[in-house]
Protein backbone atom coordinates (compact mmCIF):
# COMPACT_ATOMS: atom_id res chain seq x y z
CA UNK A 1 0.00 0.00 0.00
CA UNK A 2 1.59 3.11 -1.18
CA UNK A 3 0.44 6.79 -1.49
CA UNK A 4 0.15 8.93 -4.23
CA UNK A 5 -1.18 12.05 -5.80
CA UNK A 6 -3.50 10.02 -8.42
CA UNK A 7 -5.28 7.91 -5.51
CA UNK A 8 -6.55 11.72 -4.49
CA UNK A 9 -7.24 12.32 -7.52
CA UNK A 10 -9.47 9.10 -7.99
CA UNK A 11 -11.45 10.13 -4.41
CA UNK A 12 -12.22 13.57 -5.94
CA UNK A 13 -13.64 12.20 -9.29
CA UNK A 14 -15.34 9.64 -7.52
CA UNK A 15 -17.00 11.96 -5.62
CA UNK A 16 -18.31 13.97 -8.16
CA UNK A 17 -19.76 11.49 -10.57
CA UNK A 18 -21.38 9.97 -7.28
CA UNK A 19 -22.89 12.96 -6.00
CA UNK A 20 -23.88 13.22 -10.00
CA UNK A 21 -25.93 10.39 -9.93
CA UNK A 22 -27.20 10.41 -6.04
CA UNK A 23 -28.70 13.89 -7.30
CA UNK A 24 -30.29 12.80 -10.04
CA UNK A 25 -31.38 9.76 -8.38
CA UNK A 26 -33.10 12.16 -5.53
CA UNK A 27 -34.57 14.71 -8.05
CA UNK A 28 -35.98 11.69 -10.43
CA UNK A 29 -37.12 10.01 -7.01
CA UNK A 30 -36.40 6.76 -8.65
CA UNK A 31 -34.89 5.64 -5.01
CA UNK A 32 -36.66 2.90 -4.20
CA UNK A 33 -36.46 -0.63 -1.89
CA UNK A 34 -35.54 -2.49 -5.24
CA UNK A 35 -32.36 0.19 -5.66
CA UNK A 36 -31.36 -0.12 -2.08
CA UNK A 37 -29.33 -3.08 -1.52
CA UNK A 38 -27.16 -2.60 -4.86
CA UNK A 39 -27.06 1.59 -3.76
CA UNK A 40 -25.92 0.14 0.19
CA UNK A 41 -23.56 -2.21 -1.09
CA UNK A 42 -22.17 0.11 -3.88
CA UNK A 43 -22.09 3.07 -1.00
CA UNK A 44 -20.25 0.85 1.60
CA UNK A 45 -17.25 0.16 -1.01
CA UNK A 46 -16.90 4.13 -2.10
CA UNK A 47 -16.79 4.72 1.50
CA UNK A 48 -14.24 2.27 2.56
CA UNK A 49 -11.87 3.53 -0.70
CA UNK A 50 -12.57 7.14 0.01
CA UNK A 51 -11.44 6.66 3.54
CA UNK A 52 -8.15 4.81 2.39
CA UNK A 53 -6.78 7.14 -0.94
CA UNK A 54 -3.65 4.79 -0.82
CA UNK A 55 -2.68 2.47 -4.25
CA UNK A 56 -3.16 -1.17 -3.16
CA UNK A 57 -1.02 -3.52 -4.88
CA UNK A 58 -4.68 -4.93 -7.15
CA UNK A 59 -5.02 -1.31 -8.33
CA UNK A 60 -4.26 -0.96 -11.87
CA UNK A 61 -2.54 2.67 -12.67
CA UNK A 62 -3.80 4.88 -16.12
CA UNK A 63 -0.70 6.84 -16.51
CA UNK A 64 -1.33 10.57 -18.37
CA UNK A 65 0.57 12.18 -20.27
CA UNK A 66 -1.20 15.50 -20.96
CA UNK A 67 -3.63 16.68 -18.62
CA UNK A 68 -2.48 15.73 -15.73
CA UNK A 69 1.73 16.27 -15.81
CA UNK A 70 0.47 19.86 -16.18
CA UNK A 71 -1.92 19.96 -12.48
CA UNK A 72 0.44 17.47 -10.22
CA UNK A 73 4.27 18.59 -11.70
CA UNK A 74 4.44 21.56 -9.58
CA UNK A 75 3.75 18.92 -6.10
CA UNK A 76 6.81 16.59 -7.62
CA UNK A 77 9.21 19.30 -7.44
CA UNK A 78 11.93 19.63 -4.55
CA UNK A 79 11.44 22.10 -1.81
CA UNK A 80 14.77 24.56 -1.14
CA UNK A 81 17.22 21.70 -3.10
CA UNK A 82 16.60 19.00 -0.23
CA UNK A 83 15.09 15.95 -1.22
CA UNK A 84 11.55 16.53 0.21
CA UNK A 85 9.15 16.77 -2.30
CA UNK A 86 5.87 19.13 -2.25
CA UNK A 87 3.30 16.25 -2.53
CA UNK A 88 5.35 14.09 0.63
CA UNK A 89 4.73 17.86 2.75
CA UNK A 90 1.08 18.01 1.57
CA UNK A 91 0.69 14.20 2.38
CA UNK A 92 1.94 14.72 6.33
CA UNK A 93 -0.28 17.68 6.14
CA UNK A 94 -2.98 15.40 5.71
CA UNK A 95 -2.16 12.78 7.89
CA UNK A 96 -1.99 15.12 11.10
CA UNK A 97 -5.23 16.63 9.81
CA UNK A 98 -7.11 13.99 9.61
CA UNK A 99 -6.00 12.43 12.72
CA UNK A 100 -6.77 15.31 14.38
CA UNK A 101 -10.32 15.10 13.04
CA UNK A 102 -10.48 11.14 14.15
CA UNK A 103 -9.58 12.14 17.59
CA UNK A 104 -12.52 15.15 18.08
CA UNK A 105 -14.68 12.62 17.10
CA UNK A 106 -13.81 10.17 19.39
CA UNK A 107 -13.99 12.71 22.34
CA UNK A 108 -17.45 13.79 20.75
CA UNK A 109 -18.61 10.26 20.96
CA UNK A 110 -17.33 9.34 24.13
CA UNK A 111 -19.36 12.98 25.78
CA UNK A 112 -22.48 12.04 23.40
CA UNK A 113 -22.33 8.48 25.63
CA UNK A 114 -21.97 10.44 29.00
CA UNK A 115 -24.93 12.97 27.91
CA UNK A 116 -27.31 9.55 27.14
CA UNK A 117 -26.05 7.98 30.17
CA UNK A 118 -26.77 11.11 32.36
CA UNK A 119 -30.56 10.70 30.64
CA UNK A 120 -31.34 7.52 30.64
CA UNK A 121 -34.37 6.46 31.85
CA UNK A 122 -35.23 2.50 33.70
CA UNK A 123 -38.47 0.49 32.22
CA UNK A 124 -39.64 0.45 35.85
CA UNK A 125 -40.09 4.61 35.98
CA UNK A 126 -43.82 4.85 36.10
CA UNK A 127 -43.58 8.02 34.01
CA UNK A 128 -41.88 6.34 31.21
CA UNK A 129 -43.25 2.92 31.43
CA UNK A 130 -45.59 3.56 28.71
CA UNK A 131 -43.11 4.60 26.36
CA UNK A 132 -41.17 1.32 27.15
CA UNK A 133 -44.41 -0.52 25.88
CA UNK A 134 -44.90 1.52 23.12
CA UNK A 135 -41.42 0.87 21.94
CA UNK A 136 -41.89 -3.17 23.32
CA UNK A 137 -44.87 -3.41 20.66
CA UNK A 138 -42.95 -2.37 17.78
CA UNK A 139 -39.53 -3.43 18.67
CA UNK A 140 -38.30 -7.00 20.48
CA UNK A 141 -34.83 -6.52 20.11
CA UNK A 142 -32.65 -5.20 23.53
CA UNK A 143 -32.73 -1.57 23.48
CA UNK A 144 -32.37 1.80 25.97
CA UNK A 145 -34.09 4.87 26.38
CA UNK A 146 -33.03 8.46 27.15
CA UNK A 147 -35.47 11.15 27.78
CA UNK A 148 -33.88 14.40 26.79
CA UNK A 149 -35.44 17.90 28.77
CA UNK A 150 -35.05 19.81 25.68
CA UNK A 151 -36.52 20.75 22.40
CA UNK A 152 -34.39 18.72 19.91
CA UNK A 153 -36.25 15.91 17.09
CA UNK A 154 -36.27 12.31 18.55
CA UNK A 155 -33.18 10.08 17.19
CA UNK A 156 -31.34 7.07 17.45
CA UNK A 157 -27.93 6.10 17.84
CA UNK A 158 -26.06 3.06 19.12
CA UNK A 159 -24.39 0.64 16.96
CA UNK A 160 -24.54 -2.97 18.70
CA UNK A 161 -27.89 -1.96 20.89
CA UNK A 162 -30.21 0.00 19.84
CA UNK A 163 -30.65 3.82 22.24
CA UNK A 164 -33.88 6.09 21.31
CA UNK A 165 -33.87 9.70 22.08
CA UNK A 166 -36.58 11.53 22.92
CA UNK A 167 -37.79 14.80 24.18
CA UNK A 168 -39.32 15.06 27.05
CA UNK A 169 -40.69 18.52 25.91
CA UNK A 170 -42.97 16.90 23.45
CA UNK A 171 -44.44 14.64 25.87
CA UNK A 172 -43.37 11.02 26.68
CA UNK A 173 -45.56 9.40 24.23
CA UNK A 174 -44.90 9.46 20.35
CA UNK A 175 -46.70 8.74 17.59
CA UNK A 176 -46.24 5.05 16.29
CA UNK A 177 -44.41 6.03 12.77
CA UNK A 178 -42.02 8.50 14.30
CA UNK A 179 -40.70 5.83 16.78
CA UNK A 180 -41.13 3.23 13.66
CA UNK A 181 -38.79 5.31 11.16
CA UNK A 182 -36.16 5.38 14.40
CA UNK A 183 -35.65 1.93 14.56
CA UNK A 184 -35.70 1.69 11.17
CA UNK A 185 -32.49 3.28 11.27
CA UNK A 186 -30.97 0.81 13.17
CA UNK A 187 -32.80 -2.52 11.56
CA UNK A 188 -31.26 -1.11 8.38
CA UNK A 189 -27.82 -0.66 9.88
CA UNK A 190 -27.77 2.94 9.16
CA UNK A 191 -25.98 4.18 12.25
CA UNK A 192 -23.23 2.01 10.80
CA UNK A 193 -22.92 3.58 7.45
CA UNK A 194 -22.98 6.79 8.59
CA UNK A 195 -20.30 6.24 10.71
CA UNK A 196 -18.28 4.84 7.89
CA UNK A 197 -19.05 7.84 5.75
CA UNK A 198 -18.24 10.17 8.75
CA UNK A 199 -14.91 8.61 9.14
CA UNK A 200 -14.78 8.95 5.16
CA UNK A 201 -15.89 12.71 5.56
CA UNK A 202 -13.06 13.09 8.09
CA UNK A 203 -10.35 11.80 5.54
CA UNK A 204 -11.62 13.63 3.25
CA UNK A 205 -11.68 17.25 4.51
CA UNK A 206 -9.50 18.36 1.57
CA UNK A 207 -12.45 17.30 -1.08
CA UNK A 208 -15.25 19.96 -1.73
CA UNK A 209 -17.28 17.75 -2.84
CA UNK A 210 -17.73 15.20 -0.52
CA UNK A 211 -19.31 17.94 2.20
CA UNK A 212 -22.51 17.70 -0.62
CA UNK A 213 -21.80 13.91 -1.44
CA UNK A 214 -22.77 13.30 2.93
CA UNK A 215 -26.20 15.39 2.72
CA UNK A 216 -27.28 13.56 -0.22
CA UNK A 217 -26.34 10.14 1.78
CA UNK A 218 -27.82 11.34 4.45
CA UNK A 219 -31.00 12.32 2.44
CA UNK A 220 -31.33 8.63 0.61
CA UNK A 221 -30.85 7.13 4.34
CA UNK A 222 -33.75 8.83 5.75
CA UNK A 223 -35.99 8.39 2.21
CA UNK A 224 -34.97 4.97 2.94
CA UNK A 225 -36.24 4.37 6.45
CA UNK A 226 -39.90 6.37 5.33
CA UNK A 227 -40.36 3.96 2.88
CA UNK A 228 -39.60 1.28 5.16
CA UNK A 229 -41.93 3.07 7.73
CA UNK A 230 -44.68 3.66 5.30
CA UNK A 231 -44.63 -0.04 3.89
CA UNK A 232 -47.92 -1.05 3.09
CA UNK A 233 -49.96 2.30 4.20
CA UNK A 234 -52.17 3.60 1.92
CA UNK A 235 -51.77 7.29 0.64
CA UNK A 236 -53.87 9.09 3.13
CA UNK A 237 -51.69 6.97 6.24
CA UNK A 238 -48.51 8.40 3.87
CA UNK A 239 -49.80 12.01 3.84
CA UNK A 240 -50.32 12.39 7.57
CA UNK A 241 -47.07 10.84 7.97
CA UNK A 242 -46.05 13.57 6.16
CA UNK A 243 -47.65 15.95 7.83
CA UNK A 244 -46.56 14.58 10.97
CA UNK A 245 -42.63 15.36 10.11
CA UNK A 246 -43.66 19.01 8.92
CA UNK A 247 -45.31 19.42 12.71
CA UNK A 248 -42.10 18.26 14.16
CA UNK A 249 -40.37 20.37 12.15
CA UNK A 250 -42.28 23.58 12.76
CA UNK A 251 -42.37 22.66 16.21
CA UNK A 252 -38.45 22.56 16.68
CA UNK A 253 -38.09 26.03 14.56
CA UNK A 254 -41.04 27.51 17.15
CA UNK A 255 -38.78 27.08 19.97
CA UNK A 256 -35.22 26.94 18.81
CA UNK A 257 -34.27 29.36 21.41
CA UNK A 258 -34.32 26.67 23.73
CA UNK A 259 -33.15 24.08 21.00
CA UNK A 260 -30.29 21.40 22.13
CA UNK A 261 -28.21 19.53 20.42
CA UNK A 262 -26.66 16.25 22.47
CA UNK A 263 -24.61 15.18 19.40
CA UNK A 264 -23.73 15.86 15.84
CA UNK A 265 -25.83 14.43 12.85
CA UNK A 266 -22.95 12.32 12.12
CA UNK A 267 -23.02 10.90 15.76
CA UNK A 268 -26.63 10.60 15.83
CA UNK A 269 -30.08 10.28 13.59
CA UNK A 270 -32.50 12.00 13.88
CA UNK A 271 -35.97 12.35 12.73
CA UNK A 272 -36.17 15.90 11.42
CA UNK A 273 -32.60 16.31 9.95
CA UNK A 274 -30.97 20.07 9.85
CA UNK A 275 -31.09 20.25 6.20
CA UNK A 276 -34.17 21.43 4.57
CA UNK A 277 -33.40 20.14 1.01
CA UNK A 278 -33.34 16.90 2.60
CA UNK A 279 -36.59 17.36 4.34
CA UNK A 280 -38.14 18.76 0.82
CA UNK A 281 -36.30 15.17 -0.52
CA UNK A 282 -38.92 13.39 2.05
CA UNK A 283 -42.18 15.04 1.87
CA UNK A 284 -41.69 14.92 -1.68
CA UNK A 285 -41.60 11.18 -1.92
CA UNK A 286 -44.29 11.00 0.58
CA UNK A 287 -46.37 12.71 -1.23
CA UNK A 288 -46.06 12.05 -4.90
CA UNK A 289 -48.68 10.51 -6.94
CA UNK A 290 -48.78 7.05 -8.02
CA UNK A 291 -47.47 7.11 -11.83
CA UNK A 292 -49.11 5.46 -14.76
CA UNK A 293 -47.43 2.72 -16.20
CA UNK A 294 -45.50 4.22 -19.06
CA UNK A 295 -43.96 6.82 -16.54
CA UNK A 296 -43.38 3.79 -14.21
CA UNK A 297 -41.45 1.97 -17.21
CA UNK A 298 -39.15 4.93 -18.03
CA UNK A 299 -38.51 5.08 -14.46
CA UNK A 300 -37.39 1.25 -13.97
CA UNK A 301 -35.25 1.73 -17.30
CA UNK A 302 -33.30 5.08 -15.51
CA UNK A 303 -33.27 2.99 -12.28
CA UNK A 304 -31.72 0.27 -14.17
CA UNK A 305 -29.36 3.04 -16.07
CA UNK A 306 -28.47 4.74 -12.76
CA UNK A 307 -27.86 1.68 -11.18
CA UNK A 308 -25.38 0.51 -13.69
CA UNK A 309 -23.19 3.42 -13.77
CA UNK A 310 -23.05 3.77 -9.79
CA UNK A 311 -21.81 0.00 -10.15
CA UNK A 312 -19.49 0.50 -12.54
CA UNK A 313 -17.85 3.77 -10.67
CA UNK A 314 -17.74 1.08 -8.10
CA UNK A 315 -15.51 -0.85 -9.85
CA UNK A 316 -13.78 1.74 -11.07
CA UNK A 317 -12.81 3.87 -8.00
CA UNK A 318 -11.41 0.60 -6.49
CA UNK A 319 -9.18 -0.71 -9.31
CA UNK A 320 -8.22 2.06 -11.56
CA UNK A 321 -5.77 5.08 -10.46
CA UNK A 322 -4.55 8.05 -12.59
CA UNK A 323 -1.60 8.50 -12.25
CA UNK A 324 0.54 11.97 -14.12
CA UNK A 325 3.35 10.25 -15.91
CA UNK A 326 5.86 12.23 -13.73
CA UNK A 327 5.37 9.73 -11.09
CA UNK A 328 7.37 7.27 -13.57
CA UNK A 329 9.93 9.73 -13.99
CA UNK A 330 10.19 9.88 -10.31
CA UNK A 331 10.76 6.94 -10.20
CA UNK A 332 13.41 6.93 -13.00
CA UNK A 333 14.91 9.60 -10.98
CA UNK A 334 15.10 7.47 -7.60
CA UNK A 335 16.36 4.52 -9.62
CA UNK A 336 19.33 6.73 -11.17
CA UNK A 337 20.29 8.23 -7.67
CA UNK A 338 20.46 4.45 -6.59
CA UNK A 339 22.91 3.75 -8.84
CA UNK A 340 22.84 0.21 -10.65
CA UNK A 341 20.48 -0.42 -7.71
CA UNK A 342 16.11 -0.64 -8.65
CA UNK A 343 13.57 0.65 -7.12
CA UNK A 344 11.16 -2.23 -6.26
CA UNK A 345 7.25 -0.77 -6.27
CA UNK A 346 3.45 -2.20 -6.34
CA UNK A 347 3.78 -0.19 -9.74
CA UNK A 348 6.37 -1.01 -11.46
CA UNK A 349 6.72 -4.33 -10.23
CA UNK A 350 5.15 -7.82 -10.58
CA UNK A 351 6.06 -11.61 -9.67
CA UNK A 352 5.20 -14.35 -12.20
CA UNK A 353 4.33 -17.92 -10.78
CA UNK A 354 6.61 -20.03 -12.58
CA UNK A 355 7.66 -24.07 -11.79
CA UNK A 356 10.54 -23.69 -8.88
CA UNK A 357 8.79 -20.20 -7.59
CA UNK A 358 8.65 -16.82 -8.41
CA UNK A 359 9.83 -14.91 -11.16
CA UNK A 360 10.28 -10.83 -10.61
CA UNK A 361 9.75 -8.55 -13.20
CA UNK A 362 10.87 -4.54 -12.81
CA UNK A 363 9.54 -2.44 -15.28
CA UNK A 364 9.12 -5.29 -17.79
CA UNK A 365 12.69 -6.93 -17.13
CA UNK A 366 13.12 -9.89 -15.62
CA UNK A 367 15.07 -9.83 -12.41
CA UNK A 368 15.31 -13.65 -11.34
CA UNK A 369 13.26 -16.27 -9.69
CA UNK A 370 12.42 -16.88 -5.96
CA UNK A 371 11.44 -19.80 -4.35
CA UNK A 372 8.98 -17.56 -1.91
CA UNK A 373 8.07 -14.33 -1.70
CA UNK A 374 9.96 -12.43 1.24
CA UNK A 375 7.48 -10.35 3.79
CA UNK A 376 9.09 -7.37 2.53
CA UNK A 377 7.89 -7.81 -0.93
CA UNK A 378 3.91 -9.16 -0.32
CA UNK A 379 2.81 -6.18 -1.81
CA UNK A 380 3.93 -7.01 -5.35
CA UNK A 381 1.11 -8.35 -7.29
CA UNK A 382 1.45 -11.96 -8.35
CA UNK A 383 0.13 -13.34 -11.54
Amino acid sequence: MTYSIGAFISCIITSLLLLFLLDLMIRKRIYSRKTAGILTVCLFIIAIRMALPFNFPFTITLYSYRILPVLTTPLYTHLFGTSIRTDQVIFAVWIIVTMCLLIRYVVRLIRLKQILNRFRVSADDPQYSPVFNQVRALYDGPFSFSAIPSNISPAVTGLFRMNLIIPVSDGTILEDNVLNHEISHFKLHHIWFNLLFSIASMSQWWNPFMYLLKKDIRCLIEIQADERTVNHQSQEEQLRYAGSIIRYRKNIIEKSGASYCPAPDSDTLYFIAHSPSVLSARINYLIADPVDNAKGSRKKSLAAVLCFCIIALTAASVFLVPESNQFLNELKVQKEEHGDGVIITGDNSYFKKVDGGFALYVDEQYMGTLDEIPNELNTIPVY
